[in-house]
């Protein structure tokens, strides 16, 4: 069996190295969401492997995985790197907001989305949260 290579899209400005390995890409629609255990964060042309938009400064060492809140088009995710819940933009890569963890305690697990309850529900060091995107 062989295989076609479509495509090869190197990260511009890439210099440090981070594993690409330990993450979990997401395809929605007609965008990739990829993210590195260092700082970056991407949304790819999957056809193509063309680069929408790269945030190389929110994601530090984000969780192996995002969600998509398909209500606003956003991007959920916890930055270890940071000690933050991140919420981009999925259109253009914006940041949204930064949720700083609190009592000197950092956000550093993934997020779990109830659909049912419209409810993120993530952990720091000493709390578990819930929150809501208004």
């Amino acid at each position: 069996m062989r295989y076609l290579f479509l495509w090869r899209t190197q990260v511009p400005g890439y210099t440090k190295f981070a594993i690409w390995n330990n993450t979990n890409h997401l395809l929605v629609n007609d965008k990739l969401f990829v993210n590195d255990v260092g700082t970056n964060s991407l949304c790819l042309d999957p056809e193509t492997g063309a680069i929408i938009w790269h945030e190389n400064y929110y994601s530090s060492n984000c969780t192996d995985n995002m969600l998509y809140y398909e209500k606003e088009d956003y991007l959920v995710f916890t930055s270890w790197g940071k000690g933050s819940v991140i919420v981009l933009d999925a259109l253009t890569g914006q940041l949204i907001h930064r949720e700083n963890g609190y009592e000197n305690s950092v956000f550093n697990n993934d997020i779990v989305y109830d659909e049912e309850r419209d409810m993120f529900f993530t952990t720091t060091y000493k709390h578990a949260i819930a929150f809501k995107i208004n």
